[in-house]
């Protein structure tokens, strides 16, 4: 994510459940077919800002540590438009979260060029689960 430069709207998201987002490599890169993927699989997450937003509220809450952890179950894209082989510099992304049921979670990813054709189609499903599970110490070998 640190290779990421998100722009959002002036005017906030539309959407508790969703987030729009002009996004470009803080690299110098371009975005490329090969790195759509990557795009594809590294959106802001539209359930956290309402987690973090509810502990905040919690005067214990450090602001810093991470509320959940999204591990990806299965990712499916589907590319619309081939980017010119020198690839581009921007690309808009609408993340949208379809439910959250069962700790699952549900997003559609669409991205766009700076024409607003659809580039690619992604779609995902996450388990949501506590970040704790991501940090927690490991039980490595059998205890016998």
């Amino acid at each position: 994510m640190a290779k990421l430069e998100f722009y959002y709207p002036r005017n906030g998201q539309v959407s508790n459940s969703c987030a729009d987002e002009w996004v470009r490599l803080s690299t110098g890169e371009k975005w490329t077919n090969a790195s759509l993927g990557f795009l594809s699989d590294a959106w802001p997450m539209p359930v956290e800002t309402n987690l973090r937003e509810q502990a905040s509220r919690d005067p214990n809450h450090d602001s810093n540590k991470a509320i959940m952890w999204y591990p990806t179950l299965l990712l499916n894209i589907d590319f619309k438009k081939a980017l010119p082989e020198e690839g581009v510099k921007w690309l808009f992304a609408r993340t949208e979260s379809k439910q959250i049921k069962n700790g699952r979670f549900d997003i559609e990813v669409v991205i766009l060029d700076d024409t607003g054709d659809i580039v690619a189609l992604s779609h995902h499903v996450a388990l949501a689960v506590p970040a704790e599970r991501n940090v927690a110490k490991r039980v490595t070998g059998s205890k016998m």
